[in-house]
């Protein structure tokens, strides 16, 4: 536990079934003022269900905030991934 300075999710989030489990473990792992680093469909641009049958969740950048703020993670800016898809956002493990 602790252990971990950065999570990189890349495309990750959006096919695990237990949002909240996955985060948790995450934030178990990282450091204090670790950082994780999430990439996902962005859900305002495509719809990311119907995009791939394994997706089990679609975000944009405000859902995907109002999920990890309560689990312990403070957000930054999310921005394009440049690719007319995704959005990429990074959070840093809180312990306030």
């Amino acid at each position: 536990a602790e252990s971990i300075d950065a999570i990189i999710a890349r495309h990750i989030l959006e096919h695990c079934v237990d949002l909240v489990t996955t985060l948790r473990n995450w934030r178990r792992v990282l450091r204090p003022n670790g950082k994780l680093i999430v990439a996902v469909p962005d859900e305002d641009i495509i719809s990311g269900i119907p995009l791939s049958p394994d997706h089990c969740h679609a975000f944009n950048s405000q859902s995907l905030q109002a999920l990890v703020e309560p689990i312990g993670f403070q957000p930054s800016d999310p921005s394009s991934a440049q690719n007319g898809i995704s959005f990429v956002s990074c959070f840093v493990r809180s312990d306030a």
